[in-house]
């Protein structure tokens, strides 16, 4: 089995026109071809500011079941695994929505989802905006294993916190894919960084796949998706363009990697997930 896979981040800047944003995909649809694995960035399909977060429930409720078979439709036309971004689904009981990241296989079936379980309430502009208040908490996913690699998941926000990183590792994740809309203001200062202690912290290559610029009035999002090794090179990346980003990832490398550095196992402080538990291990060195 060849431990290489070509991956293919798409960086785009998505709006509240679905039609529009279903097109720009459709476009892409002979170069994502090439890869093996295609990601998309968090909530492609429908992006407005939290301020109008109550419009994500009705838009869920009409499209979630057309945008989920059309990105099974893609998977089989490029014959690839599609980590699908994030799709918003209705969640009946609260009127609210599952910011939801599906992975499709090549012929359509579904390997796995997690919904969001870091939801970004700020008051970065002098007011509040909560995505609590229209999106639903999700909760652990536990990753799967595709071809030479086994794939951990997290949503945007989910990057801010470690120990959801260390819980994925924990697990055995090698790869993390994060579908994100990160904005502009902490993308600046933090996104990059963020990232890369990531990847090193677990050893794992971390496939970021960013929002970038906006179609829709209060949206501003970084961009600068990106991949980085285990060893927190930033092997390729984008600026702020709408563009697609290829690059391979080698799970040889992740190997070599963390056999000459055995970080994981000198944790003293493991995470078990779901939901999250902190398991003390006395060092008996």
């Amino acid at each position: 089995m060849t431990t290489l896979l070509n991956t293919a981040i798409v960086q785009m800047a998505a709006g509240d026109d679905l039609e529009a944003n279903l097109a720009k995909i459709e476009r892409l649809l002979q170069q994502l071809s090439q890869a093996e694995m295609v990601v998309l960035p968090e909530m492609w399909s429908f992006l407005v500011p939290d301020a109008r977060g109550e419009e994500r429930y009705d838009f869920a409720l009409r499209h979630h079941d057309r945008i989920f078979e059309t990105v099974q439709l893609w998977a089989k036309k490029t014959k690839a695994i599609w980590i699908a971004g994030t799709i918003f689904k209705p969640d009946h009981k609260t009127h609210k929505v599952k910011n939801t990241c599906y992975v499709i296989a090549p012929d359509g079936k579904v390997l796995s989802h997690y919904d969001k379980l870091h939801l970004f309430d700020n008051k970065l502009n002098q007011r509040q905006f909560s995505e609590s208040n229209s999106v639903v908490q999700g909760s652990f996913a536990e990753p799967i294993v595709l071809k030479s690699f086994k794939l951990g998941l997290g949503i945007c926000y989910d990057l801010r916190f470690p120990y959801h990183f260390q819980a994925l590792s924990e697990a055995g994740a090698n790869v993390i894919a994060l579908p994100s809309a990160f904005n502009f203001k902490t993308g600046q200062a933090h996104w990059e960084v963020l990232l890369r202690a990531r990847a090193i912290e677990n050893q794992a290559y971390v496939l970021a796949c960013n929002q970038t610029n906006s179609c829709v009035e209060g949206v501003h999002c970084w961009g600068h998706s990106m991949v980085i090794d285990p060893w927190g090179t930033v092997i390729a990346r984008l600026d702020a363009q709408e563009a697609v980003l290829f690059a391979e990832i080698d799970a040889a490398n992740i190997d070599s990697i963390r056999t000459k550095m055995p970080v994981l196992e000198h944790r003293l402080i493991k995470i078990e997930a779901g939901p999250y538990q902190l398991d003390h291990e006395t060092d008996s060195r």
